[in-house]
């Protein structure tokens, strides 16, 4: 109950005091190994029967805690406030019903270690590369060691960004140029094969790679437009709801092959597209006023939250939908 508690202080002062540059969030885990023996009674049974259930299966280490707080109060997230975020292998995420197994409880605790927040020797694939959010993903990934394969629909602006990320020194490889037929938010259907089929396929087409490299993470991109009603958008909504709910399937069903898989929520990015000066625009600027850090977020604001779920050091992060979104979807001021 006073965890409860914690969580509502936290929610109430992300939103009373980002005025004076304070940021609040909250890190839940789930059961840790710290050490303590584990007694063998009826509460240490029904204990195991639950982590038996976890779709990671085993305890986090404190490391994997520390991780996520450490990230918390870095500069690259900035643009985190009033987030509940859970450290539990993907035991939260509603229907995760599985076959009651047994847990490793033999893991060694680890101490600080700089190739847990390094993704070299590894390979990613982004899709959406050339600008805004997938662009800056693209940086932050290679920055960190990574090799990055995108794909966009623009064959001309991948060349030019391949150029640009060669003389940056960043390790890009082969593109994909994407052909996609042009959709409106009124055509439900082309959206929903744009927002929807097509991640859920890739998905499907990667997940024998994920398999075979035994430590994988997908991060799916959506919105808060997924966890809460934005005006003018219920199509777009409908597809990033979607989105939000195979990540939580897949977190539960493919954690069994080391591929843990999250979503991050962005509210507006400032991406450098124009915005009209008509009714939309109006609701829009509203909104923002509402926003605790009232303020557009940054891409690399992003970015930086994609590529630390991609990091050994969040080894323990599965099922999660974490808002970048200056506190809005918590504030009720």
């Amino acid at each position: 109950m006073h965890h409860g508690a914690v969580i509502q202080i936290s929610k109430n002062l992300a939103c009373e005091w980002a005025k004076d540059s304070i940021r609040t969030n909250a890190v839940a885990p789930w059961a840790v190994n710290t050490g303590v023996k584990v007694e063998s009674d009826g509460h240490s049974d029904d204990f195991r029967r639950l982590i038996g259930r976890t779709p990671i299966r085993r305890l986090a280490q404190p490391n994997e805690i520390s991780s996520l707080v450490t990230f918390l109060c870095l500069p690259a997230a900035s643009y985190i406030n009033g987030q509940v975020i859970s450290v539990d292998g993907g035991f939260t995420p509603p229907y995760c019903l599985l076959n009651n197994q047994h847990f490793k409880q033999n893991i060694p605790m680890a101490g600080f270690n700089s190739q847990r927040w390094s993704l070299k020797g590894m390979t990613a694939l982004v899709t959406g590369g050339t600008k805004g959010i997938g662009y800056a993903i693209v940086e932050e990934l290679a920055g960190l060691g990574a090799t990055v394969h995108t794909s966009a629909r623009n064959e001309a602006q991948i060349v030019e960004r391949l150029r640009e990320w060669e003389d940056k020194g960043f390790s890009t490889a082969s593109l994909t140029s994407l052909s996609t037929a042009d959709y409106t938010l009124e055509d439900f259907s082309s959206m929903m094969s744009t927002n929807v089929e097509s991640p859920y396929h890739l998905c499907q087409l990667a997940y024998p790679l994920l398999k075979a490299s035994e430590n994988a993470s997908i991060v799916f991109v959506s919105s808060i437009a997924g966890l809460k009603a934005l005006p003018r958008l219920s199509a777009y909504a409908a597809t990033k709801g979607a989105v939000i709910q195979i990540a939580k399937n897949l977190a539960c069903e493919w954690a069994k092959d080391n591929i843990r898989t999250n979503t991050v929520a962005p509210w507006a990015v400032n991406t450098g597209a124009k915005v009209e000066n008509d009714g939309h625009a109006e609701d829009f600027r509203r909104l923002i006023g509402r926003t605790p850090i009232s303020r557009l977020a940054r891409p690399n604001e992003i970015s930086s939250l994609v590529s630390f779920l991609c990091l050994p050091a969040a080894s323990f992060i599965n099922g999660q939908v974490i808002s970048v979104d200056g506190g809005f979807t918590v504030s009720g001021f």
